[in-house]
């Protein structure tokens, strides 16, 4: 983590945030941003970063950051009217602080009758987006697929939970190798300025952790463990899957792409599309025209990463995990590895678009925050009453990107493999910490805690920048928002992209106008921008063979790893309600007194100075 001052450039020591000039207005806001709202410091011409010794004290800047990025969600009087309105219309279906029984049995009878809503029509939509608003982390919709849902209770359906699952991120260290996508590069690392190099013992030990064995192991097929074998023939079918979905019937400008996946085995008949009247690729608009060349490319990228696969199939292909390594770097065949990893990127490009979600929100509701209903919310996510809605609302729904490249349908199934998540508050989060479902058949599904997010727990953030400052990033760049627009298919994070971007020109601008040299600004801007608060990554893998499936080795999935919503429920009394409730008469009095007292509009948004 970088803990090094930063000299506030000659130009912006005194604020412009008045100035008429987009550049002025853009570095202005930043570096106020640091000091008013991101702990920093500002001495003599300098930037102090915050320095929190203790993981409470990062809790708290973290915290601070946070509730300010939501309260600027409420500033204009118009926007706190609405909200007013939504609370008053909504209330009804929240737990009034008053109604909390002192009891630790009626307590835990409150929990009965538990139900999951998905926020389908416009009321439980309307309802979602109004609880969403009560999180610190500020409101964003996602590109891709979202489900919402609303966890209710007792008689009157009262409202005690919500969470939300929605289509991942492409990349997330950590994230990526608990799914199965384990990387093929030999690993670095770096101790007192000395770089350390994974040898092939270490290699081979984290490639058996994600389950590779070798050939002769015979796997059982409950174990998701996979043969060196199963893991190379899949990736060389996953490849031609992805060929099938260009019209390569229709490459007549690159013959040989055509000769070469006719010998793979791709069926150019079967490529052929249904939503062209003339048998012809459109190139009329930029649009058109750049579909049709990443049509081309990723066939060539395909073809390219088959032919060195399948030379290794024909020739003496290696049998054990010490032997793949030794062609992978024994022999440092580049473009052998390559081809593997290229191979690794389109199966988890295959899977994370339906069958993977990454759990956005999760959480209770006001007033039951203290009654440990929050793993109560997270063990129902990876209930079997949530993949059978996940997978029937999403299931046989058309890629929108792979049916536009196509030119014809694309169905993509939707089988719930694995979720993934984030806990706001450093290395650790006590919401999925000890968190496990036990299954029907004595298996469990565990919450498993499998790394920090950025390198070195830091990243570029966009919880960093203020609403002004993302509106100074706007009116700097102009309207120009060229492939940082946040339509789906652009790639992700398009907002930090698009504040990546404006940091770029804002830099060539500052050094054409001689107020910094080449790279300072940039490198100033970026240091504010970015979060060492890390987030600890959790992953569910919801059944026996979810790694296999998401390497696509298997086609489907195995359901014998069942838990619906009743025995969550029952699961989540047993071991952590209850014990809560009993563990401390005097502290369950004392909490159930302060409850009552509380007034549930001051707990719900609009927010006015504090939450």
């Amino acid at each position: 983590m970088t803990v090094s001052s930063i000299a506030i450039p000659m130009r912006w020591r005194k604020s412009r945030l008045d100035s008429e000039d987009s550049l002025d207005r853009l570095v202005s806001s930043l570096l106020d941003d640091a000091v008013s709202t991101n702990a920093w410091t500002k001495k003599r011409g300098r930037l102090y970063p915050p320095k929190p010794a203790t993981t409470e004290e990062r809790v708290v800047v973290a915290k601070e950051i946070l509730t300010q990025r939501m309260l600027e969600q409420f500033k204009d009087d118009e926007t706190k009217s609405k909200f007013k309105e939504e609370f008053d219309a909504l209330k009804h279906k929240l737990i009034d602080p008053t109604d909390i029984p002192a009891e630790a049995e009626k307590i835990a009878e409150m929990f009965n009758n538990v139900n999951i809503h998905p926020a389908l029509d416009k009321t439980e939509k309307r309802l979602y987006r109004f609880l969403r608003h009560s999180w610190r982390l500020p409101f964003n919709t996602t590109p891709g697929r979202t489900l919402s849902f609303i966890v209710t209770a007792g008689e009157e359906s009262k409202v005690i939970g919500i969470f939300s699952l929605a289509s991942p991120v492409m990349w997330m260290a950590g994230r990526d190798e608990a799914l199965g996508y384990e990387k093929l590069d030999l690993q670095t690392s770096v101790h007192h300025r000395v770089k350390t190099v994974e040898t092939k013992d270490e290699w081979c030990q984290r490639m058996a952790l994600s389950g590779l064995v070798d050939n002769g192991k015979s796997p059982h097929h409950l174990s998701g463990k996979f043969s060196v074998q199963e893991y190379i023939v899949a990736l060389r079918s996953v490849l031609i899957a992805r060929i099938h979905q260009f019209p390569v019937i229709l490459f007549d400008d690159q013959p040989d792409l055509m000769k070469r996946a006719k010998h793979h085995g791709v069926s150019l008949k079967a490529t052929a599309p249904s939503q062209w009247i003339k048998a012809k690729e459109p190139t009329k608009t930029q649009t058109d025209r750049k579909r049709k060349e990443k049509r081309r490319r990723i066939t060539k990228q395909c073809l390219d990463a088959l032919d060195q696969i399948q030379q290794m199939l024909e020739n003496s292909p290696p049998t054990t995990v010490e032997e793949l390594f030794d062609r992978l770097h024994g022999t440092k065949d580049e473009p052998l590895l390559g081809a593997m990893k290229y191979g690794l990127r389109e199966a988890k490009t295959s899977r994370i678009s339906g069958d993977i979600a990454e759990m956005v929100i999760c959480g209770a509701v006001p007033p039951l925050n203290s009654f440990r209903v929050g793993k109560l919310i997270a063990l129902l996510a990876v209930s079997t009453t949530t993949r059978e809605i996940w997978n029937e609302t999403y299931s046989d729904v058309k890629s929108v990107i792979a049916s536009q490249l196509a030119m014809r349908p694309i169905m993509k199934k939707a089988n719930l493999s694995s979720i993934s998540t984030t806990g706001l508050w450093g290395a650790s989060n006590a919401q999925y910490s000890r968190l496990n479902l036990p299954t029907e058949h004595g298996q469990s599904i565990r919450w498993r805690q499998v790394g920090i997010t950025g390198t070195d727990g830091s990243g570029p953030s966009n919880l960093m920048l203020s609403k002004r400052s993302w509106d100074a990033i706007d009116a700097f760049l102009d309207g120009d928002r060229e492939g940082v627009s946040g339509k789906f298919g652009e790639g992700t994070s398009a907002r930090i992209r698009r504040m990546q971007k404006a940091f770029k020109l804002a830099d060539e601008e500052s050094t054409r106008l001689e107020y910094t040299y080449a790279g300072e600004l940039r490198a100033i801007l970026s240091r504010i921008a970015e979060n060492t608060f890390s987030r600890s990554v959790h992953v569910a893998n919801l059944h026996h063979n979810s790694v296999r499936y998401n390497l696509g080795i298997d086609d489907e999935l195995d359901f014998t790893m069942k838990a619906d919503l009743q025995h969550a429920v029952n699961h989540w009394k047993e071991r952590w309600l209850l014990p809560y409730l009993h563990r401390d008469e005097k502290a369950l009095k004392k909490l159930i007194k302060r409850l009552h007292k509380t007034d549930l509009s001051s707990v719900y948004p609009p927010f006015d100075d504090e939450v």
